[in-house]
């Protein structure tokens, strides 16, 4: 049995697809101890894992990190400075032999570096490098980030030159500093979904989603049993407050559907039969049966919906969901709403729901996701991984 460290990102799109990897690895025989904030422990221990706090990040806003990129770029630096010095302590304690680290985590990175452990890049977005880099996106990513965000991205690099100074550990610049490369990378989607995959070579194993239906989760609703077309509606959780949720059923009431909003707040007056607002939705079961998902294109909302070949209508907040949404698009999987308004949306619906081929595009890249194994496969990727570094 080897004993492994994970550190996560706390956020809920990095940590979930984690779970079921961390559970199979548990169940293969091996000590996972991982690293995250209070929120999650509870998903945490029910793996089997031992939990641990970051300290550190308990008071961090995450939810305004998520929307402002060069924020997130900094609060990470920032991080890594004030905690490096407490996790190099108990990883001495712990011992492990080897470190999984999500790719926002670059004190699992500098950990690695520091104690020359095998290490492994957890990436729960899409791949992505400077290679990749245009003059177009880049020119986009400084206009939404605006001279506080430059500022904000010249402080965290001038914190990681300081590091540099106390442990030895390279700078990176901002996209490579946000992914933290590492000879072995598992993502979770599938190479067929990833945008530029000539750039990823065998250091980069696509496993698709990592995911796991639970039994027991509060929403019993019966999805089957709902007049078609169903529509659902997330914004997930750091974005739901945007969803004008008046606005939404006038524009979709037109194509005589069943309604089913994931929505935290208050509702209005116009809800019947065929409107479902609910705080909680069991995503993977409503997924099952839906004919269109209308989401915020975060990657794990976007690889669910596409493995059970739903077509999406997405309305990116940031740049990371501009890069989801722009390859939904480039696919034929799904429309890009330019706004949130009744137009818009009716535009896109209508597109999708009339016309076959999205659903078609879209049980190819199912297909493509199912194929590439998931949770189990990339257990047995960081287990070989592991055994071979062993052997040298």
């Amino acid at each position: 049995m080897s004993t492994v460290v994970f550190y996560s990102t706390p956020a809920y799109g990095h940590i979930n697809p984690t779970l079921p990897l961390i559970k199979e690895l548990i169940k293969k025989g091996e000590k996972v101890v991982y690293y995250s904030t209070q929120v999650f422990k509870n998903k945490i221990v029910s793996t089997g894992a031992e939990y641990r706090e970051y300290i550190h990040l308990e008071n961090c806003d995450t939810i305004a990190a998520g929307k402002n990129l060069a924020l997130l770029y900094l609060m990470i630096a920032q991080a890594t400075k004030e905690m490096l010095p407490s996790l190099l302590s108990e990883i001495q304690d712990i011992d492990p032999d080897y470190i999984i680290h999500d790719a926002l985590c670059k004190w699992g990175r500098h950990i690695a570096v520091i104690t020359g452990k095998p290490v492994i890049n957890s990436i729960t977005t899409f791949a992505f490098s400077s290679k990749t880099r245009n003059l177009q996106n880049t020119l986009k990513f400084i206009g939404k980030a605006g001279l506080r965000g430059i500022v904000k991205m010249k402080k965290a690099y001038k914190i990681q030159e300081d590091l540099q100074k106390l442990y030895g550990t390279i700078p990176l610049h901002y996209i490579d500093s946000m992914m933290n490369e590492e000879p072995l990378n598992i993502v979770f989607t599938s190479r067929e979904f990833q945008p530029h995959q000539e750039y990823y070579d065998h250091r980069y194993q696509f496993v698709g989603p990592s995911m796991e239906i639970r039994a027991d989760d509060s929403d019993v609703t019966d999805y089957s049993s709902l007049k078609r077309p169903l529509i659902y509606i997330s914004m997930g959780t750091i974005w739901s407050e945007h969803i004008n949720l008046e606005m939404m059923i006038q524009a979709l009431e037109v194509f005589h559907c069943t309604l089913v909003f994931s929505y935290k707040g208050n509702t209005p007056d116009l809800i019947n039969e065929n409107i479902f607002i609910k705080e909680h939705v069991n995503q993977l079961k409503i997924l099952q049966y839906a004919d269109l998902f209308i989401t915020h294109g975060g990657m794990n909302s976007v690889n669910e919906g596409l493995f059970n070949h739903v077509p999406l209508c997405i309305y990116p907040f940031q740049s990371e969901q501009d890069e989801v949404a722009n390859r939904v698009a480039e696919l034929k999987c799904g429309e890009i709403l330019k706004k949130l308004d009744e137009v818009e949306i009716r535009k896109a619906v209508r597109k999708i729901l009339h016309n076959s081929e999205y659903t078609m595009n879209c049980i190819k890249i199912s297909n493509s996701l199912k194929e590439s194994g998931g949770y189990r496969r990339a257990a047995d990727i960081v287990l070989n991984y592991i055994k071979a570094f062993e052997s040298i």
